[in-house]
């Protein structure tokens, strides 16, 4: 019904005169009953119903002045408790239940699900960075030179406006006012801490102060003010921005946690796999979708807690923005979420109010010096509901496509539990004795040896048993189990890196998906050993055998299990000061006796490991170098000759391609490299190729070599190389493969380092420009 059809279907004259008199609507700073009931039959005029139950509240609106006006009643949120959430606070761990209100179903057990996972995991911790509050006015002037000049002016005059603003708020603490020249305009955002106060308010009044001081200080001032606004919509005021994410507006706060697979799989019902999977295959779409940050649903929390502490509900979306981490650990996975724009208060705004107030001390954060703990625990509970939400994600249609691809089939693929002593002694044509006389075999899951970078890439997209498993025998021996992935598991899982450091390199990448390093892997490492071993098994972990079942995806090598009492300088690639010069050399020795005995082989050739010539995707190679020079990983120096490298790709590709060929281990460092009994061993083979043997020179002195050492080293090696070429020759085919290193391995390296950092990466990328530069002085001499 029209309220301007109520007079004319009212029973009487009467009535009609009364809801007229209802419909003049009171002052909305009048806080009377009286008034209130007044407000509500204007609503239920414009209606024509009777709103009973907006009429019933337990809030005296005589104690509202200040947070709101036209007080009509209060709405009642339905409010439940989601927990108990463990929380690692101050070397403490302690159980919370959070009050949340939400009409939405199955939010509260979607956190407290979550919350479980975290507190059997052992809790969460979380760290508040720093809180700021911003106000941005935006001053004119009559040109760019007076606004320039401003900008001085205000550097010269800040501890002036200090003092201004300290007159006017006890809380409020102006740290700097950071300028911005735009044209004639000059956007001043003052920058405060305000305790645990979220500061909205007294920011905008302390720097309305100090706006009406500065207007009085220019005016006999050589510099012209135009005009000022006190905000220039600079300072991001409940609005998201990645300015405020990046610089903090409101709370930064970040938390973390380490779910073991037990507790994913029991809890959650999924794995770290398959939540990783979804994650990175996730990340693409929101930076063509333009999101700020990456989560699932942080806002659902956030508002819930909002709406039940009194916090401005104007600044959820703002405090929404998150930053989600999940990564693969060692115990299952690491989780990470990262609020860096947390607009909350413990004083001040709603908070002092009856609900509100109960529920802050619920949860031991109602009053001052207790911002720094709310956030920390809206960060949890948000944590809990991103690890919930993903979980289901992958329950359901995750777990789906899975079976789609036929990845939980267990007639496809061969099984942990189906590694028995049967399965070795029939399948196995070189098994151990050790095995024959057996009993039974057991898996242990202590190893010796540390799964790869291509295994960790891939089974962050693939869900089956990879890399090593040690399997003891007799309670005395082990021995190695190594499951291969397919290369187009690699791949996919290298595409997925990519991927998150930058949607463009993966799209190129897996252009490259027929002819790149990773082609054949699961086939060239089988290969290689059984090479390697006929002759050379003194420089390689002992080979028990080999085993390919393409149907069922499996390709396994079954190895010694190198013994710690046995064993020197294993995964020492940040150890550059342990390979020492005679140490290098043994090295040398060794490879260069490989070298040359598989010297343009006809039996490597016609194998898997041929893969034909040196090939570079100039497309894929000049993307990587722009993503990692924006990294700031190169300097613009680099970059140049990053360019000069690539552009004359035909020449050097063509000395290699002409050049003398061997089996080549191609993933030659400290990673692959050890020492057992004193005596080089080289393991990992899976990247082994028929190429230069100058690659695996140039790869290894990356890592091991000091600058005063590289020409003693190349020297040492051109003596046992055996090679009937000139130091000249000599000297072009090393330069064409540290040019190749440089491109095609370094260069993908540094994207893998963007994602998970590698601690060796801008050791090796200088190390390898200086043997480059080293390489040219010698042939420009």
């Amino acid at each position: 019904m029209k309220i301007n059809e109520i007079s004319t279907n009212s029973a009487s004259e009467q009535e009609a005169k009364v809801v007229k008199q209802k419909l003049s609507a009171p002052s909305r700073f009048d806080y009377s009953e009286a008034a209130r009931l007044n407000r509500i039959a204007i609503l239920e005029a414009q209606c024509g119903e009777n709103l009973d139950s907006i009429q019933i509240t337990d809030l005296d609106g005589l104690n509202l002045k200040g947070n709101i006006e036209s007080y009509a009643g209060s709405i009642s949120i339905p409010m439940g408790i989601c927990g108990p959430l463990k929380i690692n606070e101050k070397g403490e761990k302690e159980d919370l239940y959070i009050p949340i209100a939400t009409s939405e179903g199955a939010l509260v057990s979607s956190i407290t699900r979550g919350a479980l996972a975290v507190s059997l995991s052992g809790g969460f911790k979380a760290k508040v960075l720093r809180k700021r509050m911003y106000r941005a006015p935006v001053f004119t002037f009559d040109d760019i030179d007076h606004a320039d000049e401003f900008i001085s002016w205000l550097e010269d005059n800040f501890d002036t406006i200090k003092s201004i603003t300290k007159k006017y708020s006890n809380f409020a603490d102006l740290k700097k006012i950071k300028p911005v020249l735009i044209g004639r305009n000059v956007h001043a955002k003052f920058i405060y801490e305000c305790a645990d106060a979220s500061g909205q308010n007294m920011t905008t009044v302390c720097t309305w102060q100090s706006c009406l001081w500065i207007k009085e200080e220019l005016l006999t001032s050589k510099i012209k003010l135009v005009e000022f606004f006190l905000e220039g919509n600079g300072s991001s005021d409940k609005k998201v921005s990645v300015g405020s994410a990046m610089q903090t507006r409101g709370t930064y706060v970040t938390a973390e946690c380490v779910v073991p697979e037990k507790v994913l799989k029991r809890i959650l019902k999924t794995s770290s796999t398959d939540l990783i999977n979804l994650y990175l295959r996730s990340l693409p779409i929101t930076r063509l979708e333009g999101m700020t940050g990456y989560n699932v649903n942080v806002a659902n929390a956030v508002a819930a807690i909002f709406a039940s502490t009194g916090q401005d509900l104007a600044c959820i979306h703002e405090s929404s923005t998150a930053v989600l981490n999940f990564e693969k650990h060692e115990k299952g996975l690491y989780v990470s979420l990262t609020l860096p724009s947390l607009v909350i208060g413990t004083v001040g705004g709603g908070t002092g109010l009856g609900h509100y107030k109960d529920c802050l001390k619920s949860i031991g954060c109602a009053g001052a010096g207790k911002v720094e703990r709310f956030a920390k625990i809206i960060a949890g509970a948000a944590l809990s509901l991103e690890l919930s939400t993903m979980s289901a994600i992958c329950g359901g249609q995750f777990a789906y496509a899975h079976d789609k691809l036929g990845r939980n089939n267990p007639k496809d693929q061969l099984k942990t539990k189906d590694i028995t002593k049967e399965f070795i002694n029939e399948n196995f044509t070189d098994q151990s004795t050790l095995v024959k006389e057996s009993e039974s075999i057991e898996h242990d899951h202590k190893i010796n040896i540390e799964n790869g970078i291509i295994t960790e890439a891939t089974s962050r997209v693939v869900n089956k048993s990879l890399g090593f498993t040690s399997l003891e025998i007799n309670k005395e021996d082990k021995i190695i189990l190594k499951s291969k992935p397919l290369d187009t598991d690699v791949i996919a899982g290298f595409a997925a890196i990519a991927g998150f450091a930058d949607s463009d390199i993966r799209r190129k990448f897996i252009k490259t998906i027929h002819n790149n390093e990773f082609t054949k892997c699961h086939i060239r490492e089988i290969e290689a050993y059984r090479m390697v071993s006929k002759d050379f098994s003194r420089y390689m972990p002992e080979l028990h055998g080999t085993y390919i079942n393409a149907q069922k995806e499996a390709y396994l090598l079954l190895l010694e299990n190198l013994n710690f009492s046995q064993i020197e300088l294993m995964n020492t690639q940040g150890c550059l000061e342990l390979w020492i010069s005679s140490t290098r050399e043994l090295i040398f020795d060794a490879i260069s006796k490989i070298h040359q005995n598989f010297a343009n082989s006809q039996e490597v050739s016609e194998s898997s490991l041929n893969l034909g010539k040196v090939n570079i995707d100039k497309d894929l190679t000049k993307s990587i170098i722009t993503y990692i020079r924006a990294q700031n990983y190169i300097s613009a120096k680099s970059e140049e000759k990053l360019e000069e490298v690539l552009n004359t790709f035909e020449q050097w590709s063509k000395i290699i391609n002409e050049g003398p060929k061997t089996l080549t281990h191609n993933d030659f460092n400290p990673r692959n490299i050890c020492f057992k009994n004193g005596r080089p061993c080289f393991y990992d083979w899976e990247l082994s190729r028929y190429n230069s043997p100058y690659r695996d020179l140039v790869e290894f002195m990356s890592f091991t070599t000091p600058s005063g050492e590289i020409a003693n080293d190349i020297n040492y090696y051109f003596s046992k190389d055996g090679l009937e070429l000139s130091k000249q020759e000599k000297l072009e085919n090393m330069l064409s493969c540290a040019n190749e290193y440089l491109l095609n391995r370094v260069l993908f390296y540094y994207v893998g380092h963007s994602v998970n950092e590698y601690e060796f990466m801008p050791h090796i990328f200088n190390k390898t420009l200086e043997i480059i530069s080293y390489l040219e002085g010698q042939l420009n001499a």
